[in-house]
């Protein structure tokens, strides 16, 4: 069947192939567009050829054995690729769309795309994101790059500056070595501001809701900033609702840096007059509460036609903002990024000469005063640690300084140590000295961390193969601990770090080759006490002895698979490894009483969740040595029968 003759010129204008069939596919017409890709004539397709026979060798047999049962099916078929054969023997790839015609004598229209300028179009999509993939590794490699030739001699910096001010310095070095430390501190913060948009536009920072009172928030910004504004001469005050604000769930920590990003930079811009942060609490019908936030300066004020970039990172309102007052301009965009998490906008008021007002409000759920959070330990400060007398340490770093800083700390803690610039120097310590614990640097010339660990890993020596090795590194990405892993590192402590955890950690695996049962330590028989309350699982199987011992020996291979998974963790600070463990350990803790392991993981989840990695880590060291206790009460358990 033919089209009608009052169609065709229609049909023969239209910037894409239409080929008509019969209900046997045989062609019955084929329009100008068509017939030139093709190089036929009408009259030598039209009543001589069937459509599949114009198809590439594959495109027949995919026809015959998919397409036309489901076409006959159908009776449509959408974007289907083929390659039409041309005269010459040409090919030529087309986009095909094909319908059942529904007047007398059926058959069916095809319609088809010359496709070679869309797949040329979709390849260069692809090069664009592979070119796009490729730029955002790259940046995320420079950032965690940054962080640590940044954070190297920063570390070192920030405790020079501490042990000269804990050196009772005469008062005319006082004045230079708080300097040193307040551009310390400052300089800190921006790379920290700059690792926290890096990971708030990746997605990667999560909320910790927990019970907060939002009055109290407030309250404890005012507290930090009114010193400040008290020596320019400006009024910092708060106005709080009247009556007592409720519980709520929130981020508190992120609320706050949120607050003290708008306050400082209020505090920043602001040379006289006042500075106002307010809060108003509603409750709405469903039961939610909505907390308002203002902060209000009389500052200098923003132009118009520059508030709609301030949100953006690195950019300020002027150069001359930037010269005047430094500065990253990541603040804000920080800010925006945290509150859109909430479903929140941060909005802006302002006149140049007149102020800036910046408000926003987010809307939580309630929470209830059992739900609030025990405090966590803080760490502790290396004045009054115990001493490390018993312990010996290698210690390799290129950075000089670095070992200036460290070996200061150990002369503090009467830790015996050696030091190392090189991976080659301490593999010959290595041989002639005995110590308790390796801490490494992973950067350095040459023999870098991971392949110092892999040769000691490696030493036909098992007192110098098996030494615990720590790294002190100033990145933490996944790749790096995942190399680390590889290596047979055992641990990381974070640059700059806090003495009192590496204090810890040093004492934890310096100490490991002392640890044994009573009976071991002090030749004299232990106590019947024990660690673990076993009095439930007892009552639950009721005297039969068999499935209890079976029961047991199943704990101990949950256990042992447990610490595993926890050596593992502490490399890859991996959220959902943690608490598919918590999870899956959640009965075994109830029934063996195991209190505080359970309140461990909460710890453990916590400091995940607020990207706390030293916090992280002492509560995997606490649960590897709960659950070594556990399984050695375990083990005693079931050689006692």
């Amino acid at each position: 069947m033919y089209p009608e003759e009052s169609d065709w010129a229609a049909y023969e204008l239209l910037p894409c192939g239409v080929a008509w069939t019969d209900e046997k596919q045989k062609v019955t017409y084929v329009n100008k567009l068509l017939r030139e890709l093709l190089g036929y004539t009408s009259e030598e397709l039209v009543g001589e050829r069937y459509f599949y026979e114009l198809l590439s060798v594959g495109g027949k047999l995919y026809f015959e054995a998919h397409f036309a049962p489901a076409l006959a099916l159908e009776g449509e078929l959408r974007e289907t690729n083929f390659e039409m054969v041309g005269k010459t023997g040409a090919r030529h790839p087309v986009i095909v769309n094909v319908s059942r015609l529904l007047s007398a004598g059926g058959g069916y229209i095809y319609v088809a795309f010359p496709s070679r300028e869309r797949q040329e179009y979709e390849r260069e999509l692809k090069r664009a994101r592979l070119q796009a993939e490729t730029a955002d590794k790259t940046k995320s490699t420079f950032i965690s790059t940054m962080s640590h030739e940044i954070r190297t001699p920063l570390h070192a910096i920030l405790e020079a500056g501490n042990f000269l001010f804990k050196d009772d310095p005469r008062p005319d070095q006082l004045e230079f070595i708080q300097v040193l430390r307040s551009a310390g501190n400052s300089l800190l913060n921006i790379v920290n501001d700059i690792l926290d948009v890096s990971k708030l536009e990746a997605g990667m920072t999560t909320l910790d809701e927990r019970p907060m009172y939002g009055d109290q928030l407030v309250k404890q910004v005012v507290d930090t900033y009114r010193p400040t504004c008290k020596e320019k001469g400006v009024v910092l005050r708060s106005v709080l609702p009247i009556g007592n604000v409720p519980l709520l769930l929130a981020d508190g920590g992120k609320l706050t840096q949120v607050l003290n990003n708008l306050v400082s930079n209020a505090v920043k811009f602001t040379s006289e007059g006042e500075i106002v942060i307010s809060l108003t609490h509603e409750e709405d019908e469903d039961g939610l509460h909505n907390l308002s936030f203002r902060v209000r300066d009389t500052g200098m004020g923003i132009a118009e036609d520059q508030m709609k970039y301030i949100f953006e990172p690195f950019v300020q309102a002027s150069e001359k903002t930037q010269a005047d007052f430094g500065g990253t301009g990541l603040g804000l965009a920080i800010c925006k990024r945290i509150l859109e998490a909430y479903g929140a906008d941060l909005k802006i008021n302002s006149k140049p000469g007149e102020g800036t007002e910046f408000y926003f409000t987010i809307t939580l759920k309630a929470a209830s005063a059992e739900e609030l959070p025990i405090d966590q330990r803080p760490g502790l400060p290396a004045e009054g640690l115990p001493p490390l007398n018993h312990i010996r340490v290698l210690n390799v770093d290129d950075v000089r300084s670095n070992l200036l800083i460290n070996a200061r700390y150990f002369s503090e803690w009467k830790l015996l140590y050696d030091q190392a610039t090189s991976g080659k120097e301490a593999l010959k310590l290595l041989e002639t000295n005995t110590y308790d614990v390796v801490l490494l640097d992973l950067k350095m010339p040459g023999m870098d961390g991971y392949e110092l660990a892999r040769r000691i890993r490696s030493h036909p020596d098992a007192p110098i193969k098996d030494l615990p090795l720590i790294a002190l590194s100033a990145s933490a990405s996944q790749e790096v601990t995942a190399q680390m892993l590889e290596a047979g590192i055992n641990g990381l402590v974070i640059k700059p770090f806090e003495p009192g955890y590496l204090h810890h950690i040093i004492k934890r695996f310096g100490e490991q080759e002392g640890e044994g049962n009573p009976e071991q330590q002090t030749g004299q028989p232990a106590t019947e006490t024990r660690a673990v309350d076993f009095s439930r699982v007892q009552e639950i199987f009721e005297g039969d002895e068999e499935e209890y011992l079976a029961f047991l020996r199943i704990i101990k291979d949950d256990v042992a698979e447990a610490k595993d998974i926890l050596g593992a963790c502490k490399f890859s600070f991996s959220q959902k490894e943690f608490g598919d463990l918590k999870h899956n350990l959640i009965s075994t803790m109830r029934v063996f009483l195991l209190d505080e392991l359970a309140k461990a993981f909460d710890e453990g989840k916590t400091a995940l969740e607020t990207d706390n990695q030293s916090q992280f880590l002492v509560v995997i060291d606490q649960l590897l040595v709960g659950f070594d206790v556990f399984e050695g009460e375990l083990l005693r358990a079931l050689e006692a029968k």
